[in-house]
């Protein structure tokens, strides 16, 4: 402990920036997984647009998350943010996607609103998929393995990259 308050054990620039970036992808990840699977209140339009309307926050929560944390401290710093906001954004589009879909469930008949709402739930998939492999592009786009590293060396990152 008093080695830590020495500055012995410093985090890096770089193991920060993982563990800030892994943390917001496992924040999101979780609150799309518990909005995904938790049906215990029955499956309606109701019930499926107000789960839509929290991935929908949880995904402007990562955005904003992706936004403070900024570029790492890398040669590659600038093109991974590049691709974090690509990511950002393509994620606000799916979950508006998402959302329409839903909409569109209102007028469905009991057949086709249960095909509807498992197509949604395999756009949820889609989605939490491209997390993963936004985290695996952000290993490649550093050639010289520091930010590599440090997401290796994080357990949150393992976490999401074994899931």
């Amino acid at each position: 402990m008093l080695a830590a308050g020495c500055g012995g054990d410093e985090e890096s620039p770089q193991a920060q920036w993982a563990s800030e970036f892994c943390g917001a992808l496992s924040t999101w990840k979780s609150s799309l997984t518990t909005i995904g699977t938790d049906f215990s209140g029955g499956i309606s339009k109701d019930v499926i647009s107000q789960k839509l309307d929290d991935a929908e926050q949880a995904t402007n929560e990562l955005v904003d998350d992706l936004q403070q944390i900024g570029p790492p401290e890398t040669e590659s710093g600038d093109e991974v943010k590049a691709d974090l906001d690509q990511f950002a954004d393509d994620a606000q589009s799916s979950i508006s996607k998402i959302k329409s879909q839903a909409n569109s469930l209102a007028d469905a008949s009991a057949t086709g609103f249960l095909a509807g709402a498992s197509a949604i739930a395999g756009e949820i998939s889609t989605l939490l998929d491209s997390a993963r492999t936004t985290l695996e592009q952000v290993q490649e786009l550093d050639p010289q393995g520091e930010l590599s590293e440090a997401l290796q060396d994080d357990q949150t990152c393992q976490d999401l990259t074994e899931t």
